[in-house]
């Protein structure tokens, strides 16, 4: 199932908690399982589809690893209205927006009805119009990927193995 979630960083700094960490904790309302697709709407002033996430788990009940994202909330009261709820879904980062094509006015031309104020099952045949203009468009390459498999490892000694200008030119490799 496929889902568009509104967020709004008058509340929560989504885009802090992402790029720190490439996931979230997420306050669950709808009925999200693991291996759902969710997009994030990014409310103004950015009024644009920003985030594709992948649900990891649901029904998760609250941890003391979420604590690490209260740097992100505007308001502790928040936090702590969150902790309360105590039903959360984990998304991981697929992926991130840079495309005008996300945007309020063209999704609006293409099956939006208006700016999402709750939670969207786009799976629905009454959104089909909508998620197969979303899916079509985060196809370019403007759609840019953070998904960070390994962290950067050194390699002693690989400048002798292969040449100092080589290793310096050397962004990555298999091994």
């Amino acid at each position: 199932v496929v889902w568009l979630l509104p967020a709004n960083s008058k509340f929560f700094d989504v885009d802090g908690c992402l790029k720190k960490y490439d996931e979230i904790y997420w306050t669950q309302n709808y009925k999200i399982q693991k291996g759902d697709i969710v997009y994030i709407y990014s409310s103004s002033p950015d009024s644009c589809i920003k985030y594709k996430l992948i649900v990891e788990a649901h029904d998760v009940t609250y941890h003391t690893d979420f604590d690490k994202e209260k740097e992100f909330y505007v308001d502790v009261n928040d936090f702590e209205t969150a902790k309360e709820h105590n039903r959360f879904i984990k998304l991981r980062l697929l992926s991130e927006s840079h495309t005008h094509k996300m945007s309020l006015p063209h999704l609006l031309e293409n099956g939006l009805s208006m700016a999402p104020r709750g939670g969207m099952n786009l799976s629905n045949a009454s959104a089909a119009r909508l998620l197969k203009y979303i899916e079509e468009n985060l196809k370019n390459r403007i759609y840019s990927t953070s998904i960070k498999i390994m962290p950067e490892v050194k390699i002693p000694g690989l400048s002798t193995l292969i040449g100092q200008a080589a290793a310096e030119k050397t962004d990555s490799g298999i091994i």
